[in-house]
């Protein structure tokens, strides 16, 4: 409970406002759909998770198992075992491993209560990241064409390896998976916006709440740049006596 109080605490007005502003609105979803239970709490428990990860925090990872075991039970419950495979054997064991790579680069002195040192990619490295994804995207709607039809199109699975990709990048603490996260979630929210019919409030709903989304992505961007270069500051000032927390290996 202490720990509660004391990441509330720390947390800005906007911040404040912000969770509370999500989590209303995911209940309003929820008892407007009459969502069940566990879709309910997957849905408030995977805002939390990115809200946290916004914050460099590393108890984002316990939410993350929880959320993600939520997940593969209820795509398993629906019958999606590929979605409950990627889950378990993907999503869940990064949990641990992104806790493990978290805790090994803790910052000597945090900017904003951030538990990670933050990284960066060049720009060759963006250009290597952009090269694989291209080809990994091609090689999985050749084969997914093959076995379902010759016009399809898969925008869902290329966005499904654009989300592997924001999670590894988010695992070595990466600010650009931002960029990945706010790209699906703003195809997403047109998609939504596509399907909308005149008089059809749920897809009004689920615009808005891809727009929640889009709002918590920008700001894990905004906040992660910002502590990347407060951090960097420290390396690069005339004055820095911390030099020795970023010299060590990344």
């Amino acid at each position: 409970m202490n720990t509660i109080r004391t990441f509330w605490q720390q947390c800005s007005t906007f911040e404040k406002w912000w969770c509370i502003t999500f989590t209303v609105v995911g209940l309003g979803v929820a008892v407007f759909k009459n969502t069940p239970l566990l879709n309910m709490s997957a849905t408030i428990l995977g805002m939390w998770c990115v809200f946290l990860v916004a914050k460099g925090h590393l108890s984002n990872f316990y939410v993350g198992t929880v959320y993600v075991t939520l997940h593969a039970y209820i795509s398993f419950k629906y019958g999606l075992y590929f979605m409950t495979g990627l889950y378990l054997c993907f999503y869940l064991p990064l949990q641990w491993v992104g806790w493990k790579v978290w805790s090994k680069h803790k910052p000597l002195y945090a900017i904003k209560h951030e538990h990670i040192v933050i990284r960066e990619i060049f720009p060759r490295g963006w250009l290597a990241i952009l090269i694989a994804l291209i080809i990994v995207s091609l090689i999985y709607i050749q084969v997914l064409q093959i076995y379902y039809q010759a016009d399809y199109f898969p925008w869902d699975s290329v966005l499904m390896i654009m989300a592997i990709t924001g999670q590894l990048l988010m695992t070595w603490r990466f600010v650009e998976q931002w960029v990945a996260w706010i790209c699906i979630n703003i195809v997403n929210s047109a998609v939504w916006l596509l399907l909308f019919t005149p008089g059809d409030d749920a897809a009004w709903i689920f615009v808005a709440m891809w727009l929640l989304k889009i709002i918590n992505a920008i700001y894990g961007w905004y906040n992660w740049k910002y502590m990347q270069k407060q951090q960097t500051k420290l390396v690069a000032g005339p004055y820095c006596p911390y030099q020795p927390q970023f010299t060590r290996r990344y």
